[in-house]
């Protein structure tokens, strides 16, 4: 599986993506651009693990993909409009290892992620 994209832009210029593979390989879990790592699909209702009240990364993405390549993780909500984010240093000094039955995992408590609210736009387009 290739992890290295090339984006167009809208001004012709390409920018390299890389795309960070779960440590079995069966799917991308998210990808990293500008530095920061965003994790695809997060819903804190099924991604959040409540044995550790912490969000889980493999432990082979994290050493192998985000910790040489990203300074931040980004791990956004769209379904209830909430952003988890932390550095990559905090995401070290405060996770700790576990396998739950899907591999192993890195999982940093909830209380070390910045949470922010994302503003939703409630009108309708009729509206204007």
């Amino acid at each position: 599986m290739s992890t290295h994209v090339y984006c167009k832009l809208k001004n012709r210029k390409s920018k390299d993506r890389i795309l960070v593979p779960s440590d079995d390989n069966s799917r991308n879990i998210g990808d990293i651009e500008d530095d920061i790592f965003t994790k695809f699909n997060f819903q804190s209702s099924k991604h959040i693990c409540h044995k550790h009240n912490a969000i889980g990364l493999d432990i082979g993405a994290f050493k192998n993909y985000i910790l040489p390549n990203a300074t931040e993780i980004v791990c956004p909500d769209k379904g209830k409009s909430i952003t988890y984010s932390m550095s990559v240093s905090t995401f070290m000094q405060n996770a700790f290892k576990d396998d739950l039955g899907w591999g192993m995992q890195m999982f940093c408590p909830l209380k070390f992620w910045n949470k922010t609210q994302s503003r939703q736009w409630q009108g309708s387009l009729w509206e204007l």
